[in-house]
């Protein structure tokens, strides 16, 4: 039987972390830290899922918002991982 091993770090990024980077403002070093972070911790990996479950959420309001609003145009983002 092949038992899993899981990495759990000690200190885990906050939660604007996951927020700078659904909407891009981290920096190149700091998103490269994150990534790898993610792809290691369960626990973030949820994190992670629950951000990004938020942001889309957000841009299908706004989708319908300016859907009734002639004029507006949504500010894009880039998708998560």
């Amino acid at each position: 039987m092949t038992q899993k091993l899981t990495f759990i770090p000690k200190t885990h990024p906050a939660d604007d972390v996951f927020e700078s980077y659904a909407f891009d403002r981290l920096s190149g070093k700091e998103t490269a830290d994150l990534e790898e972070h993610v792809l290691l911790c369960e626990i973030c990996q949820s994190k992670f899922a629950q951000t990004d479950d938020y942001v889309r959420l957000m841009k299908a309001a706004t989708l319908a918002y300016v859907a009734e609003q002639p004029g507006c145009v949504p500010h894009s983002r880039k998708p998560l991982l």
